[in-house]
């Protein structure tokens, strides 16, 4: 697709309709910041451990057995979960983190993962 075409998404929701109107170097867009998202987020959290924010904090995220870079695929699971966690505010992920036994929010549980400190 031309980066100068206009795009169309309908989506029906009930009596509702919802429209997404876009051209192509918005969609070219939302494909490069999803793609630094899953760089950041999954890639370099799942090898190394940490992003620059929990790295700053000393804090990192390691898989059931205590392994540092718990893996892209488990990383990529905690990232796409934000979503759940981030119902009400992130309401729900502070409840679920408070109420869980490993005080784990909804993404961690999924993947089987902790964020603990470096140290």
């Amino acid at each position: 697709m031309p980066l100068d075409e206009t795009l169309y998404i309908n989506l029906n929701l009930g009596d509702e309709e919802y429209s997404i109107v876009g051209g192509g170097k918005f969609f070219a867009y939302l494909a490069i910041i999803t793609l630094a998202g899953f760089l950041y987020f999954a890639v370099l959290q799942g090898i190394k451990g940490w992003t620059p924010g929990k790295y700053a904090l000393g804090i990192r995220t390691v898989d059931a057995t205590g392994r540092t870079g718990p893996g892209v695929g488990k990383a990529t699971i905690r990232w796409l979960l934000w979503i759940v966690d981030g119902f009400f505010f992130y309401l729900v992920a502070f409840v679920t983190a408070l109420a869980s036994d490993k005080n784990q929010r909804v993404g961690d549980m999924a993947a089987k993962t902790f964020v603990v400190r470096q140290d």
